[in-house]
């Protein structure tokens, strides 16, 4: 009994810690999101091409809010933790929307579930802002940072990593697009292993590149990686353009031939949400080649060794080169000194 009272304290004393605990929702969160995949096979499983189609989705989704949170117990900042917060709603949405509108959705437990993990990081980050009086916006610690030059290059990088985080948000965008685009194209028809492929969310999956290549790019300070980085994001941005121009003449047909019905408005309605979707990822990409120009035109200034020096700054503090055999060493030289 003394050593369960004694975890129980040294859990509790874990869990005071803000970070500590956020980290702890984060993770249960991800277990929901993985388990919830389960359900919506569930749910979908006696019409097989729907299924198929739908757990992909959700699984690609769910992926996302699981990279999002690591990323946010990574850092552990507030902007990210915004981010985050705003990748589950989205996912909350996304969920709401498949339930009411297909019924091949996961159940309102886990809706219920994940919005009860959303209100308390939000209740977190309300108490930590009061009690630490911190700027939600945090770019650069002035005390660490000393150089003014590196410090204004520094702000830009700290930009690309967000700008790296909101990616999952595109990714998240663009897979609800492409998988409606495809579905009002095809349906869901899913005859064989092979067209599996033409439902992945490849959209997602470049977003996700995206996110890779930007920051590996401005951290080496490589022309090679940011030029792959700019070709990617053009594809990008192409696609979110093609998406934008096929979905406004989907609901201009829409409007010319169909009755007026239930089915008729849910599908404009759907339309609609894809155009808002496209447009918010357009302008997330362009702002994000934007910022990466301008780290791109700061390579050669000092970024990519401050951060190496950085990054070994803790080795160094912690490195003691003394060990059991130096001082055996020592100990014997002294007995045979004179």
């Amino acid at each position: 009994m003394k050593r369960i009272s004694q975890h129980f304290d040294e859990l509790i004393l874990y869990l005071s810690s803000i970070e500590n605990l956020i980290c702890v929702i984060i993770f249960a969160n991800s277990i929901v999101a993985l388990i919830e995949n389960i359900f919506v096979w569930i749910r979908s499983r006696d019409f097989i091409e729907i299924a198929v189609v739908n757990s992909l989705e959700y699984f690609f989704n769910s992926v996302l809010v699981i990279i999002s949170g690591f990323i946010t117990a990574t850092f552990k900042t507030l902007n990210h933790i915004l981010i985050y917060f705003i990748v589950n709603v989205a996912f909350i949405l996304r969920t709401y929307y498949g339930y009411f509108r297909t019924k091949f959705s996961s159940s309102m437990a886990f809706i219920v579930l994940k919005a009860i993990f959303l209100l308390l990081i939000l209740l977190i980050v309300i108490i930590w802002l009061c009690r630490e009086r911190k700027n939600l916006f945090v770019i650069v610690n002035s005390n660490r940072i000393m150089n003014t030059e590196i410090k204004e290059i520094y702000k830009w990088y700290h930009l690309q990593l967000t700008s790296c985080h909101i990616q999952i948000l595109v990714a998240m965008f663009s897979e609800f697009t492409y998988i409606s685009l495809l579905v009002t194209k095809y349906g869901y028809n899913v005859e064989n292993p092979f067209e599996i492929l033409k439902y992945l969310p490849w959209p997602n999956i470049l977003s996700c590149i995206i996110a890779l290549i930007m920051i590996k790019g401005v951290r080496e300070e490589s022309n090679r990686i940011m030029i792959i980085f700019y070709i990617a994001n053009c594809i990008l941005v192409i696609y979110f353009i093609c998406a934008l121009t096929v979905t406004i003449e989907s609901i201009l047909l829409t409007l010319k031939e169909y009755k007026e019905n239930y089915d008729y408005y849910k599908y404009i309605i759907e339309l609609e949400i894809d155009i808002v979707l496209c447009v918010i990822s357009y302008f997330i990409t362009v702002i994000t080649m934007i910022n990466s120009i301008i780290c791109h035109k700061n390579f050669g200034k000092g970024l990519k060794e401050y951060l190496l020096k950085e990054e070994l700054k803790p080795f160094r503090e912690s490195y003691d080169y003394k060990d059991d055999l130096d001082n055996l060493y020592h100990e014997r030289n002294k007995r045979n000194d004179p």
